[in-house]
């Protein structure tokens, strides 16, 4: 195999198939990038940890000889990745032999690698040529992965708390992510679906959704076993998750009758301050709502540190109690809360201070619906 091709075009391929790497693996082979020339003067990339697959097609010029069609060469990922990142943007020229050494030359340097041979590789899964089930824009897609993600579990590997639930419906897309403690649930108003169904996907399986190339929209068609999101120039391949999601909407609050809005900038900011004097132990940071401000105080009682920062809030109360009202929440939780949320105003409906409190933006980006949920935490008695 010897092609020549744009060191740039070609690291960001590497980039992309990359995260599809393993960090361990039985199979050494997994460990290297699987190049094939295609027919039409692509070059394919393909990564893998048989849990996920990443697919990119790169346009390079083929050379006649020793050029092989239907050669396929395993390169070792890391080592080149590497390479080709520290290049700049600058032609490169990449050949093989038919021991598979590689060699790689790009201006005055020359690069000299071992690869494997391909067939060598694994047989991936594919799902063949089907309808896909939805097309969504590349930037919501990732946004709701992004959104949803963040409230996945990181403790519970191979739960359906590690994963992101797809819900379809015809006339829009759900994506729920949840740790039983936090819970996101964002709405893809504008995203028709062609059948109903729920998908359970391992969170680690899509983030390199982020990095793909090739248009700005994806077919998304799900299987028995695994799910495909195709790019026009490339492919990410997942497996299902045999594992069932938890009834979300059982939980999500019905009658919070208490509605706070505040400036989500100075909120998250003033929990972030506050947020090292709430200690390790507890991690618990107060709200105290009273007379429109809002009271964020945090408190290590074995160190006898403690702070608290004022903001102006608007508080509503539908039972017509005193206008107070006190909760606690895990502080890195809150913080979390409020990062994800992206937008001026937040709204924080809360029902009794022991249940569970839905955070959303004020006003939402056009086609979405956003949702946050976050389990309080025992309010402890902070000193006078």
């Amino acid at each position: 195999m010897k092609f020549s091709t744009n060191s740039k075009v070609l690291g960001m391929a590497l980039e992309s198939v990359a995260t599809a790497l393993p960090r361990s693996t039985v199979m050494p082979i997994l460990s290297y990038i699987l190049f094939e020339q295609e027919d039409d003067g692509y070059l394919r990339l393909t990564a893998s940890d048989l849990d996920s697959t990443i697919v990119e097609r790169v346009p390079v010029h083929f050379q006649t000889e020793p050029t092989v069609p239907g050669r396929r060469i395993a390169v070792p990922g890391s080592y080149l990745l590497s390479t080709v990142r520290n290049l700049g943007d600058v032609p490169i020229d990449f050949e093989a032999d038919e021991n598979f050494a590689l060699t790689v030359r790009a201006g005055p340097g020359q690069y000299q690698l071992s690869g494997l041979d391909g067939a060598d590789y694994p047989i991936l899964p594919t799902q063949g040529e089907m309808e896909p089930h939805f097309v969504i824009a590349r930037s919501v897609l990732t946004k709701a992965v992004e959104k949803a993600g963040f409230a996945v579990s990181t403790s519970k590997q191979g739960s359906a708390l590690s994963g992101i639930l797809f819900q379809m419906f015809p006339d829009h897309l759900r994506l729920v992510g949840t740790d039983s403690v936090r819970l996101v649930l964002f709405k893809a108003l504008e995203v028709p679906c062609r059948e109903e169904g729920k998908w359970v996907l391992p969170v680690g399986g899509l983030k390199g959704l982020t990095r793909m190339s090739g248009g700005e929209y994806c077919r998304v068609t799900m299987g028995k076993e695994h799910a495909t999101f195709d790019f026009d120039t490339s492919r990410l391949v997942t497996r299902v998750m045999d594992a069932p999601f938890p009834n979300y909407e059982a939980v999500l609050p019905k009658d919070n009758e208490r509605t706070l809005r505040a400036n989500r900038e100075l909120f998250w900011a003033a929990t972030r301050r506050t947020m090292p004097f709430a200690g390790s132990a507890a991690n618990q940071i107060r709200l105290d709502i009273k007379d429109g401000e809002l009271k964020i105080s945090a408190e290590d009682i074995e160190r006898a540190h403690k702070a608290f920062e004022l903001i102006p809030c608007e508080f509503e109360d539908k039972e017509d109690s005193d206008g107070t009202l006190v909760l606690a929440y895990n502080s890195k939780y809150l913080l979390g809360v409020l990062q994800h949320l992206e937008s001026e105003e937040v709204v924080f409906e809360v029902g009794n201070p022991e249940w569970a409190g839905t955070m959303r933006p004020a006003i939402n980006y056009p086609g979405e619906d956003l949702l946050m949920l976050l389990m309080p935490v025992m309010l402890r008695k902070y000193s006078s």
